[in-house]
């Protein structure tokens, strides 16, 4: 089989799945934490006594940090999947001015022939290896660990890290489409986003790009609540790696991005275009009280409606969504990575002074 069909099945196959965000939840839930709890049945079924098995079954149970980073990260699954269905779809697409439609298409050609390259590929291996090895290297280490039966990697740890390899170079895959698309929605509303104050969604125009906002910020959140789990419940001691506390500190800040960017950018850009349009109105309201006030030109022009028309655009909304949502998800986001800060600012203390 070719490297090209390799890659079309590899795609296509992905593609698939993100296109149901609830059966890639359901898909990551079950090969993270069912996968290896079938196995780990079978394994003691096969070769052990019902004391021992039931022992080895209550201490998969009892691994409540695991279940828990399961849940969380099928959820951040969700919402990934949902943020490439709407990528794939053209859903957050900017609304961009008419003339330049030509600049648009070339700049988003640019993006998406980089978005489609091998490059993001090796970027995400490599750093998958890195963050495997350390996290293998980790686990290997630990004594009451149900990935381990007498010295020796079981079935169940053996699947537990492919799957871990896997959701770190599958992670950092998505995470960087999803960047590009962030930063190509950021570089249109700065130059040909269209500014329209009178659309029925209430944005602008600029509602579908505001959900991929929306779910960015969602995303952020199952991502530092998986942080939150791993420090303060503690994961098979990850948790007093250096390397995973400086990773952890760069998704705090790095994730978040992916929405921020985009946002300031509208919002920007909206600002400006409503200052245009009230100078714009105000210079139109003076030229008509100008008129009226000549009796020579008999003109009846009504100043009112300007004034109303620059009273709607003053407070038109400037945000692409409805902002109590946001503000909420935003508080939430920042109330966790403040808790998470002082565990990883421990952690990065003890191995400087040791």
């Amino acid at each position: 089989m070719t490297i090209l069909k390799y890659k079309f099945i590899y795609y296509h196959g992905l593609e698939r799945v993100f296109n149901h965000p609830i059966l890639c939840s359901a898909l990551f839930f079950g090969i993270y934490w069912i996968g290896p709890a079938f196995l780990l049945i079978i394994d003691n079924v096969v070769s052990t006594s019902n004391d021992v098995f039931i022992d080895v079954v209550k201490l998969y149970a009892g691994d409540l940090t695991h279940l828990l980073f399961a849940l969380v990260v099928s959820f951040g699954s969700f919402f990934a999947a949902r943020m490439c269905g709407i990528i794939n779809s053209n859903e957050d697409k900017i609304v961009c001015r008419d003339e330049f439609k030509n600049e648009t298409t070339r700049t988003t050609l640019i993006f998406q022939k980089i978005s489609n390259g091998f490059l993001i590929n090796i970027i995400a291996l490599v750093i998958c290896s890195f963050s495997a090895s350390v996290v293998i290297d980790i686990i290997l280490t630990e004594e009451n660990w149900w990935g381990v039966t007498d010295g020796f990697v079981n079935s169940s740890g053996v699947l537990f890290v492919i799957n871990t390899s896997a959701m770190i170079f599958i992670g950092i895959s998505v995470f960087l489409q999803i960047s590009l698309r962030s930063i190509l929605s950021s570089v249109l509303a700065v130059k040909f986003i269209h500014i329209d104050f009178f659309h029925a969604d209430g944005c602008n125009g600029q509602k579908k790009v505001g959900s991929l906002i929306m779910h960015g910020w969602a995303l952020s959140i199952t991502c530092v609540s998986s942080i939150f789990i791993l420090y303060y419940m503690g994961y098979l001691g990850i948790e007093k790696s250096v390397v995973s506390a400086v990773i952890s500190f760069v998704l705090i800040f790095a994730i978040p991005m992916i929405s921020i960017l985009p946002l300031a950018a509208i919002v920007r850009s909206v600002n400006e275009e409503k200052t245009s349009a009230i100078n714009k109105i105000n210079n139109k309201s003076r030229i008509i009280e100008k008129l009226n006030g000549n009796n020579k030109i008999k003109s009846h022009l009504d100043v009112g409606e300007y004034f109303a028309i620059r009273s709607y655009v003053e407070s038109a909304n400037i945000w692409p969504f409805n902002l109590k949502a946001i503000s909420i998800a935003v508080i939430a986001y920042i109330l966790q990575s403040v808790l998470v800060f002082d565990q990883l600012i421990n952690v990065i203390k003890k191995w400087w002074l040791s």
